[in-house]
């Protein structure tokens, strides 16, 4: 939820930092300095281990640590979606769904984890316990 709320503090910045295009032209995944220069960042590294310890500990929990998954690369994936999202969601693509991280971006973590071995019906009540912890806008306490 972090991840999301600092894209929506600051949108441009999260295009700079993750958009399509790397400062000076440079396409990640083309030009292998745009990968290096990422890899020598502690900042990202430490904020990387995070997300792949979480899915290690969803891994384990289910039985699934000792499977040909890894939590390495499943961690890359849940990332590559959660960022899918939070682009599209500032870029403006949600705004019909109202409530786009209740309706759209809980139900998609609790369909990732799910994916990287958590029980369905424990990450749907996780999601549930999310949403209900939530302060609800301003427009929603007056109906």
């Amino acid at each position: 939820m972090a991840y999301r709320g600092y894209a929506l503090e600051n949108p441009q910045l999260y295009r700079l930092m993750f958009g399509a295009n790397a400062p000076g032209g440079r396409r990640a995944g083309k030009d292998p300095s745009v990968a290096a220069e990422a890899e020598a960042l502690p900042e990202a590294q430490a904020a990387f281990a995070q997300l792949v310890d979480l899915v290690a500990r969803v891994m384990e929990s289910s039985g699934q640590a000792s499977s040909e998954e890894r939590p390495g690369p499943a961690a890359f994936q849940v990332w590559s979606a959660l960022h899918g999202y939070v682009l599209l969601e500032v870029a403006g693509f949600f705004h019909a769904f109202g409530d786009s991280e209740e309706r759209l971006l809980l139900p998609l973590l609790a369909k990732l984890t799910v994916g990287v071995g958590a029980d369905p019906a424990h990450a749907a009540h996780c999601a549930r316990q999310i949403a209900a912890s939530r302060p609800r806008p301003e427009s929603s306490l007056s109906s």
